[in-house]
């Protein structure tokens, strides 16, 4: 079992947290150094083009990131590699990994909203397109980027009530 204590706005929470196979604070599972130093490795291959090994250190880095927030932002990370590489089906299958498992990272938006600009399918882009507006704040870049992608495609489609409304939208 491992406890953890967070300070946030002068309320003191505490974590505990177990594994399945009854891990102590030392197991992998928890270990801080490696999952900083697979991170450090893919950063340095990242830095080194070599796109590829990287997005495998992120995807090794995984399960043993300290938590819910670090493998969010490793699975961001490798998706990053895997767009440079470029691995296109792969970037789709992990961009839908980050918005299915991590639904309340700060990614998801960003996930819906590059799905959409990787899909070729018109329909298909224009429902992740329609995610990413669904479950972003309006503020949200990816949200404002999909609703102009958004229009885009309703003129494509013959429909440009629709989208003068969300450039309509946007502007005001």
């Amino acid at each position: 079992m491992r406890v953890r204590t967070l300070v946030l706005l002068g309320v003191i929470f505490t974590l505990t947290t177990t594994s399945s196979a009854g891990a102590s604070a030392d197991d992998a599972a928890w270990d801080d150094a490696a999952w900083k130093a697979k991170m450090d490795e893919a950063r340095a291959l990242g830095k080194a083009r070599e796109y590829m090994a990287a997005a495998e250190r992120c995807e090794e880095a995984l399960p043993v990131a300290p938590s819910t927030f670090d493998a969010a932002e490793t699975l961001r990370l490798k998706v990053q590699y895997l767009e440079a590489a470029p691995d296109r089906e792969a970037a789709i299958k992990a961009w839908l990994r980050l918005a299915a498992e991590y639904p309340e990272s700060r990614h998801t938006t960003e996930a819906w909203y590059r799905l959409g600009k990787l899909h070729t399918s018109m329909e298909t882009a224009r429902a992740y397109f329609e995610k990413a507006i669904a479950v972003g704040p309006w503020y949200d870049e990816h949200v404002l980027n999909s609703k102009m992608s958004l229009a885009g495609i309703y003129y494509r489609l013959g429909q440009p009530a629709k989208a003068d409304a969300l450039y309509f939208e946007l502007a005001t």
